[in-house]
């Protein structure tokens, strides 16, 4: 995933699709969440994943918190 960011530098647009949140969390940018090609979130992490965002689309109870030391959020599964 670092390496990814190297291309951050030359203006390169990555698309990834991720099922690890906590990784998207961590470097995306952007998110996309889809549920059944239906797009039901798109915005920032701290947009898109939330706990209602994230039980919609797991049809589970998570807690999402924020990482303490990047701000981003963790999802937990209960």
């Amino acid at each position: 995933m670092q390496a990814i960011r190297k291309f951050e530098a030359s203006r390169v647009i990555v698309v990834m699709v991720l099922h690890d949140l906590n990784l998207a969390a961590r470097y995306a940018d952007k998110v996309l969440a889809l549920l059944c090609s239906q797009s039901i979130a798109f915005g920032s992490t701290a947009e898109v994943i939330t706990k209602e965002v994230v039980e919609a689309l797991f049809a589970t109870r998570v807690s999402v918190l924020s990482h303490p030391e990047y701000s981003t959020p963790i999802v937990l599964g209960q």
